[in-house]
């Protein structure tokens, strides 16, 4: 059924030769026919935990993102222009 082998100094017993596949036993149940519960609805939804209703977070994020942007754009396009710029040879 197996070999005996060494693993560093301990004996270890490995299976060898074919898996054995058998008969499935017994049948699953479809999810057609899988019970299933409902869940009971609440009267009112619960109140929103944080509503900006003048809208100033909205404006200062968009504008915190807006400059993010650019700076990330400018430091591209630094990148790229010194990459026009050809390669820098030391001096003599």
């Amino acid at each position: 059924m197996g070999t005996n082998r060494h693993v560093g100094r301990a004996r270890v017993r490995r299976p060898t030769g074919r898996a054995r596949v058998d008969r499935a036993v017994g049948t699953a149940q479809t999810p057609e026919r899988a019970p299933t519960g409902v869940l009971p609805a609440g009267d009112e939804p619960p109140p929103p935990v944080f509503v900006d209703a003048t809208g100033q977070r909205r404006r200062r994020l968009r504008r915190i993102a807006y400059g993010a942007g650019l700076a990330v754009l400018l430091l591209l396009l630094l990148l790229w222009l010194s990459q026009l710029g050809g390669p820098v040879q030391p001096a003599p």
